[in-house]
């Protein structure tokens, strides 16, 4: 199997999975209800729409966007895998069929300007697709007239997609891909750029919680149950894909690339493994596998192929809990649960510096994540990017001052 095969059969799945969790006409109503209004963090579209119709939204996004990579021959490129599986998960909570179009017209606009292919900078598109709720929030909340909606909802969407390509490729020299969620940071700075321009103008954002709780183990079973297949099919279609894996497992996750490196199958023993952690870390807090959470799960097997493994991203886990024993939140509010999965983006952190520095950056974004919503008003669905960001630009020059002895410094 290789990586695009997976991608189409993972997303024909969630299609079938929406259709048979609603077998009724009802899903189409719901699927409407899903795409229009607000989708700033935490949109869960199990509430806002249900959860037949979010399975169906992250399945259609996913074959559309899969569409879009094979038309412009870039399925193969590295970042296409995480990015789709971001598409797909982000689809459960903030992401729909009609607001990540501008952004990625956007880009494609860059493309034609600077006469390049679009194909190798579609994925940076994709990632860029994390300020879809701007889009949304232009359309349908602002009370203005409604042309004015529409003008202004293209033309943010357009200019932020336009600019992203070359505004990201200058961030990723400040963490130096320390941070898996490079573009996260860059529209993390964008957003709150462009907010603060709209509550200048008397705009205001507001955020909310739409959180579904309920704890359905029947889903939890159907996950658990994908991501051993995963590790199964892997054996048996490549004998040597487990000694593979234990290398994978050696590397320290930066500026990887799994696929290439190790091939599909150990990469697919590694979505396995990452998968089932991330699952049990939410089983032991008690905590639902919901939109939000299901996103930040699909997340977290996207880059599987890209920078995480279980040791890696363990200790993250770890170090959000320890914060949890001492600051002032718990560890079963919806906005930690969320930002403990996405801290994993701190993972190639990890496997540079060791177990311990990394445990102090994840205990460190633990408080930076759930203060950096206010200045993007939560528009940026990769907020986590934008706080790992953060930490990334003030400890990574520390940790390479103090642990790296031939570390030369220019001033």
């Amino acid at each position: 199997m290789k990586a695009k095969d997976f991608l189409i059969y993972f997303n024909v799945l969630l299609v079938l999975m929406g259709f048979i969790l609603e077998p009724s006409l009802s899903i189409f109503t719901n699927f409407y209800h899903l795409i229009i209004g607000s989708d700033t963090l935490i949109t869960d579209y199990f509430i806002k729409g249900s959860i037949g119709s979010s399975f169906l939204n992250a399945g259609l996004v996913g074959l559309f966007s899969i569409y879009l990579l094979y038309r412009f021959d870039a399925l193969e490129i590295n970042a296409s895998f995480p990015a789709m599986m971001l598409m797909s998960g982000f689809a459960f909570f903030g992401k729909n069929l009609l607001n990540v179009w501008p952004i990625i017209f956007g880009t494609y606009l860059y493309s034609r300007y600077k006469k390049i292919e679009f194909g190798p900078i579609l994925p940076v598109a994709f990632y860029a697709t994390s300020i879809s709720p701007l889009i949304s929030e232009l359309l349908y909340v602002y009370h203005v007239h409604v042309l004015l909606r529409i003008i202004m909802a293209l033309a943010m969407g357009i200019s932020i997609g336009f600019i992203i390509v070359f505004f990201s490729s200058h961030m990723y020299k400040v963490h130096k891909g320390y941070n898996l969620y490079n573009v996260g940071f860059s529209i993390g700075i964008i957003s709150t750029l462009y907010v603060s321009l709209l509550r200048s103008f008397g705009l205001s954002v507001t955020t909310h919680v739409l959180w579904y709780s309920e704890i359905r183990m029947g889903l939890y079973g159907v996950f658990y149950i994908l991501f051993i297949l995963c590790i199964v099919y892997a054996v048996f279609k490549d004998n040597t894909s487990i000694k593979k894996y234990l290398f994978l497992l050696k590397t320290s996750g930066h500026k990887a690339d799994y696929i290439k490196d190790f091939g599909f199958e150990a990469v697919l023993i590694n979505i396995g493994m990452t998968g089932i952690v991330s699952l049990l870390f939410l089983n032991l807090i008690q905590a639902p596998l919901n939109g939000p959470t299901l996103g930040g799960v699909l997340t977290i097997v996207g880059f599987a192929a890209s920078g995480k493994h279980i040791r890696n991203i363990i200790p993250i886990f770890l170090g959000v809990y320890l914060g949890s024993l001492t600051k002032i939140w718990s560890l079963t509010t919806p906005s930690v649960i969320i930002g403990a999965l996405f801290a994993t983006g701190l993972a190639p952190l990890v496997g540079e510096f060791g177990f311990i520095p990394g445990l102090i950056a994840s205990y460190i974004t633990s408080s930076v994540f759930l203060n950096t919503g206010f200045l993007h008003g939560g528009l940026n669905l990769y907020n986590t990017g934008f706080a790992i960001g953060i930490v990334c630009s003030f400890l990574v020059p520390l940790y390479e001052a103090l642990l790296i002895h031939d570390n030369d410094i220019e001033i």
